[in-house]
């Protein structure tokens, strides 16, 4: 544990234990509860001194073959799909086939 949580620790224990003591709690139960919220706000100052964590690195598309490309190389890759598939469909309908399967 860091200083900083111990020496926080040590400020909450008195500071809880005047408390209860002046509200005329027993003298073990005031020294036992000052002693609970120690180590509770000692606990939550060292987790909050610990450090900023790093942000998330962002999430990356990988290609089948393994190369990255982004959001906008996506949108234009779906949209020559889309027009793709459309042509087909519509050469298809041309010849006289239908789009559907047959059974």
């Amino acid at each position: 544990m860091k200083s900083e949580g111990v020496s926080t620790g040590l400020k909450l224990w008195l500071i809880f234990f005047l408390l209860f003591f002046l509200m005329q709690y027993p003298v073990d139960l005031s020294i036992f509860l000052g002693l609970i919220a120690a180590l509770a706000g000692g606990y939550i100052s060292y987790c909050l001194t610990i450090g900023v964590a790093p942000p998330p690195a962002p999430v990356a598309s990988v290609k089948k073959d393994g190369s990255r490309f982004n959001l906008r190389q996506r949108l234009e890759e779906a949209q020559r799909l889309t027009t793709v598939r459309s042509l087909l469909r519509l050469d298809g309908q041309r010849k006289g086939r239908s789009s559907r399967p047959r059974l």
